[in-house]
């Protein structure tokens, strides 16, 4: 239980920290200021620290030096803290010294800088995260796969395909994410293997990663997920890679989900059947659109240039209570029959 005294002193210094928030955002932040903030990185209480690290970041470029320092810092809550506010600010003078801190002894802080340079996104930490994906830290491990999925250099595609086996669920479930943003055609035999996988979310961010891919080598092993996983949410995705994939196989398995009524496959991949734009479907979207609706959904209906889609998504909108929106068409939105 705090004291009165210590809970006055933590309000006080809290509230120093945000008024340095605003001075910040006012062209006020000095020198002295960043110092102080430091010495907050070290305070026994987390709001506190929290509160200095926001700071920091806000302060941008003008606090890279004293992060860096701070990367070094004998407290771990420091170096923990510097990290994360390093990755936010996302200046390339702090990949070298990130690149150091993702060997920290602390595996927190190793995580965290794993992560910012995911954020900063510079090839240098390439390698690095490479060797990062054999920590013994899992936490470790699934930062420096997201990580180099979001930088997408190719030299980590083998490393990558190996993490797969590892043997934490959430890091293959990381792995596969990161190969599916990097687009390489040597991850679809590891990914189809990992649609097998024990692991649900494993099995479902694989079938993700061949979607994003798109190459015909998967249409076979996503059909049979579709047809034999137990999981709802693993059968949807590979549902929606079939319907990324041009093949006359993943189209002929989607047309048969249809015919079948199958209202759980149709509700994910309506756009694949809005783009088809075959006369008579409208029926059953809007079915979908009444069991399965979502924002994105009517959203969609109402800008497919359909006019029956687009009742049904009026109709929609005013039972449950949404604001409808014409939207300017973008790219990648679906549209009636643009596929025919």
């Amino acid at each position: 239980m705090y004291s009165k005294n210590k809970l006055l002193n933590n309000f006080i210094k809290v509230m120093t920290v945000t008024l340095m928030i605003s001075l910040s955002s006012l062209g006020y932040s000095q020198e002295r200021d960043i110092k102080t903030l430091m010495m907050e990185l070290k305070d026994a209480d987390q709001t506190v620290r929290w509160k200095a690290s926001q700071t920091l970041r806000k302060m941008g470029p003008s606090a890279i030096e004293f992060l860096i320092t701070a990367l070094k810092d004998k407290d771990a809550t420091v170096r923990e803290n510097a990290a994360k506010a390093l990755g936010e600010i996302k200046d390339v003078r702090a990949v070298e010294p990130l690149i150091a801190a993702s060997k920290d002894k602390g595996k927190d802080i190793r995580q965290n800088a794993a992560a910012a340079l995911g954020e900063i996104k510079d090839a240098r930490a390439v390698e690095p995260l490479i060797a990062a994906l054999k920590d013994e830290n899992p936490g470790t491990r699934g930062s420096a796969a997201v990580t180099l999925g979001q930088i997408k250099d190719t030299l980590a595609v083998e490393p990558l395909i190996s993490a797969l086996k590892d043997r934490e669920a959430f890091v293959r479930r990381s792995t596969a994410e990161a190969l599916g943003k990097i687009k390489d055609a040597r991850a679809i035999e590891p990914l189809s293997a990992a649609l097998k996988d024990e692991n649900t979310s494993v099995r479902g961010s694989a079938a993700v990663a061949l979607g994003e891919i798109k190459d015909v080598r998967a249409v076979e092993p996503l059909i049979d997920a579709l047809k034999g996983d137990e999981n709802t949410r693993v059968i949807q995705n590979a549902a929606v890679a079939l319907g990324e994939i041009k093949d006359a196989r993943a189209v002929n398995v989607l047309l048969t989900a249809l015919k079948g009524k199958r209202l759980d496959i149709i509700a994910v991949v309506y756009a694949f059947f809005i783009r088809r734009g075959q006369p008579g479907t409208e029926d059953i979207l809007i079915q979908v659109l009444s069991e399965y609706g979502s924002a994105d959904m009517v959203e969609d209906f109402l800008n497919c240039d359909n006019s029956k889609l687009e009742e049904a998504a009026y109709l929609w909108a005013n039972k449950n209570g949404y604001t409808l929106r014409h939207l300017p068409s973008e790219r990648g939105k679906p549209v009636w029959g643009q596929e025919k």
